[in-house]
């Protein structure tokens, strides 16, 4: 990209969701990855990819213990053990604090980050359990041997989006169309 674009500064910026489309919308930033489901009518919306939630525990949990790696779950079964949560403003926490309202669960948060990769990793070794899209998860050489990953049963109207963004008002000079 940048052998071909060599003019165009590139700036990466980790934000929630919410307030990344907030940028776009204003003009702080001329595209952002986001994992929402479009809602704004200012902006322009490309799928990138469709991802499914897991329920990510540590190896020590009671309910990793009872559960076979990659089985299928309710997530009532869980409601027991610690969550760590994003923040929120975070398209998971979106998502998380929904399934919670479905199940009518209010299970004890151990701790909240802004940070994915954090809550990962707080999760493998607090013995504790995350909700979390698959993309995160499968082939993550850190966790591997110290997590169990959990698909959600009936979660399809929960998944998340991973879309890029732009503002449809203004005209898109060719490297953002390339993207």
């Amino acid at each position: 990209f940048l052998q071909e674009f060599p003019h165009v500064k590139v700036e990466l910026m980790e934000f929630g969701s919410v307030m990344l489309e907030k940028m776009v919308a204003e003009g702080e930033c001329d595209v952002a990855l986001v994992t929402t489901t479009p809602h704004s009518t200012e902006l322009e919306y490309t799928l990138i990819q469709n991802e499914r939630i897991l329920l990510v525990a540590a190896n020590d949990t009671d309910f990793a213990k009872a559960h076979v790696d990659g089985e299928e779950i309710e997530l009532r079964d869980a409601e027991n053990e610690r969550f760590v949560t994003l923040a929120v403003g975070h398209s998971v926490r979106v998502v998380q604090d929904n399934l919670f309202a479905l199940h009518g669960m209010r299970p004890e948060i151990l701790l909240e980050t802004n940070a994915l990769e954090t809550g990962k990793r707080l999760t493998a070794s607090c013995r504790a359990v995350m909700l979390c899209p698959d993309v995160y998860v499968v082939g993550d050489a850190e966790l591997e041997g110290r997590v169990k990953s959990f698909p959600l049963r009936y979660t399809s109207e929960f998944a998340r989006h991973s879309y890029i963004c732009w503002r449809k008002d203004v005209r898109q000079p060719r490297y953002v169309l390339g993207l």
